[in-house]
């Protein structure tokens, strides 16, 4: 066995990470913003970690070390910390003992990179042998714990990723601009430095020809070029304000970035809240679901319970109908009965007068 010692910058980004989720969960949990959960909280991890209800009681139970029935933010941070492994910067008996692996067991360190590798997270930490250490440690004594601790890293990973894909593209567009901005500056610099020479030799050419003109020429020639001297002033005086408005577009250009940037900031928080916000609507529509269920439930054992009452009212109803029946045929015979009767003592009548 060898003993992997993680370095501090590690230890202490592990501890972060898993405070920070930590206090997710319990947000998760804590849905009502009470300050403390309940055994019934707990149940919306569920889905969140992939446990079943009974485990969950098993957490809580032995997160609830003073047994009040609740539990604190700092409670469950401090159980979670020590649930998922997080005595890593508690002592160096605790570390060896947590992230200690066999580096000669080649098939289980090809399965931690090949895990790495499926999460996106090859060559992504620097120090991946204390992640092993800790990885072959949960696979070796929980399973489970191991699935969300590769979860979490998933997690991890997509951010850290996405956060370098922001800062390269936000790098790629400050390089453009910037190197569109000094091609023009340049650009100006060569075209103002061609009208300085194409000027310049206008002015000589100029000189050389009034040299061979005749000296009553000289005074006009005097002034032409002070005329000449002047219109190129301006145009030097034009270029200075252009090269100024240059430099005042590219200031407006850098503070139009910096805006840009606090824009940024401020979306991603609003992304933060809107995704907060939509947890706790889907928490709420799950509470609604449930109670939906639990109520068609009522509803089909009400209207089964009136099936069966309609059931035996009927049979009531068919048991009174068969005694009306033999009561009636029982009168129908007394009827019969009682006029037989009558019509013998008539014919006994008739023949006792004959």
């Amino acid at each position: 066995m060898t003993d992997i010692e993680p370095s501090e910058e590690l230890t202490g980004n592990m501890q972060q990470l898993i405070s920070a989720k930590a206090e997710e969960l319990f947000n998760l949990c804590d849905t009502e913003q009470k300050g403390f959960i309940i055994k019934k909280d707990m149940q919306r991890l569920r889905d969140e970690l992939g446990v079943e209800p009974e485990q969950l009681e098993d957490v809580f139970d032995s997160l609830d070390i003073d047994h009040n029935g609740y539990l604190t933010l700092e409670e469950f941070t401090s159980g979670f910390g020590m649930f998922l492994g997080d005595q890593i910067g508690d002592g160096s008996g605790n570390e060896q003992e947590m992230i200690e692996h066999n580096p000669n067991d080649k098939e289980e360190q090809q399965l931690f990179h090949d895990t790495l590798e499926a999460l996106g997270a090859k060559d992504l930490y620097d120090d991946e042998e204390t992640i092993m250490g800790l990885w072959m440690k949960l696979r070796e004594n929980d399973p489970v714990l191991l699935r969300q601790f590769e979860q979490f890293i998933g997690k991890i990973t997509q951010e850290i990723r996405r956060s370098k894909l922001d800062h390269r593209s936000i790098e790629a567009a400050l390089q453009s601009k910037s190197s569109v901005h000094e091609s023009e500056i340049k650009k100006l610099y060569d075209e103002m430095e061609q009208q300085i020479k194409a000027e310049k030799a206008k002015v000589l050419a100029q000189e050389k020809l009034k040299e061979r003109e005749l000296r009553e020429q000289m005074d006009r020639e005097l002034r032409l070029k002070e005329q000449q001297l002047s219109e190129l002033t301006k145009k030097q005086s034009d270029l200075e304000m252009k090269l100024l408005r240059l430099n005042l577009n590219e200031s407006e250009t850098k503070n139009e970035n910096e805006r840009l940037q606090k824009e940024k900031v401020q979306l991603e928080e609003q992304l933060q809240e809107l995704t907060k916000g939509l947890e706790e609507s889907k928490n709420y529509i799950s509470q609604l679901q449930n109670q939906t269920k639990k109520e068609k439930r009522d509803r089909a054992k009400q209207a089964l319970n009136l099936t069966e009452n309609i059931a035996i009212e009927r049979e009531n109803l068919v048991k009174q109908l068969d005694s009306l029946k033999t009561i009636n045929k029982r009168l129908v015979d007394e009827r019969d009965l009682s006029q037989g009767s009558k019509v013998s003592y008539l014919l006994y009548k008739l023949c006792s007068e004959l």
